[in-house]
């Protein structure tokens, strides 16, 4: 059976019991295929960002067309975290059209604009060269995805070398794990018309949540570390908690690596390795925006 939200309002309490939920679609940081005879591997192709529309500052922009080897890049935008919005499409896309790019958009946020398996097949391995997924709810995402097969769709096109984009919950859903606030009240397609509705404490009234993702890079991800939620707490704060709980769950001979994404750095895996991209000062203002390594100091 396929998952499908039954409101455009509230969602809570029909995400929540998923948070625990596996999406992994890759044994994380290993290779997505090494041949046996050459022992050649295949790593997936990822450009994020902390910040939801941070791949179209010009830099990024520029590093997510150069690793398609191609001027005019055919994009597949993935706009599920957003509930299929038309001005989050809009925003998302601008900079692929500016430069001419032929786009295609996948709508799979309802039952009634999903295409069918085949033709979702053709949209998402055999037409782009880079597919773009936007900011939003990351667990209602990872829940839409599985429940359809795209999940699997989306690794059979990074085995071909597609280039996985985007930013926010398009920066977290390639990792293995991420801090989300999927649960926040106005975390819904409607979440404008929400906010103007909830008291001062209703909006403060939310907790973050770690939930697992497709698995590529083997890290517990933090989008935007460097901000607080609307529920007033820092983000670093809530990370380092979580990452010190599941630390204590696995068993310290384990470590669990967390890596916390400013939102202007970004961040690069190409054949297994990570490189950091910086665009300025950290939100806060204290020092320049990059990557955060946490892990528990045994």
């Amino acid at each position: 059976m396929h998952f499908e939200l039954a409101s455009d309002f509230v969602i809570n309490d029909t995400l929540k019991p998923h948070v625990g939920d596996n999406f992994r679609v890759a044994a994380p940081g290993l290779p997505l295929h090494q041949c046996p005879d050459t022992g050649n591997a295949i790593y997936p192709k990822i450009m994020t960002t902390g910040s939801g529309n941070g791949i179209h500052e010009p830099a990024f922009f520029a590093k997510i067309v150069s690793m398609t080897g191609k001027d005019k890049p055919r994009v597949v935008y993935i706009g599920t975290p957003f509930f299929d919005r038309e001005d989050k499409f809009e925003s998302g896309t601008k900079s692929f059209r500016a430069i001419g790019c032929r786009i295609k958009r996948l709508m799979v946020a309802k039952e009634c604009t999903t295409p069918s398996p085949e033709e979702m097949r053709r949209i998402i391995v055999d037409f782009p060269d880079v597919i773009v997924v936007s900011g939003g709810n990351s667990l209602f995402a990872m829940l839409r995805w599985q429940s359809i097969g795209l999940d699997l769709l989306i690794k059979e096109a990074a085995l071909k070398g597609v280039v996985l984009c985007g930013g926010s919950a398009g920066c977290g859903c390639w990792f293995d794990t991420m801090q989300t606030d999927s649960l926040k009240p106005e975390a819904c397609k409607l979440s404008e018309r929400v906010l103007t509705e909830l008291s001062a404490e209703e909006r403060l009234n939310w907790s973050f949540v770690r939930i697992s993702c497709m698995g590529y890079l083997n890290a517990f991800c933090v989008p935007h570390i460097d901000t607080k939620g609307t529920n007033e707490v820092a983000r670093v704060d809530i990370a380092k908690k979580m990452l010190l709980d599941a630390q204590l769950e696995s068993g310290m001979e384990n470590p669990i690596i967390g890596f916390g994404v400013d939102e202007l750095a970004g961040v690069v895996y190409e054949h297994g390795k990570v490189t950091i991209m910086s665009l300025g000062k950290r939100k806060n203002g204290i020092g320049e925006a990059t990557c955060h390594i946490l892990y528990v100091d045994q």
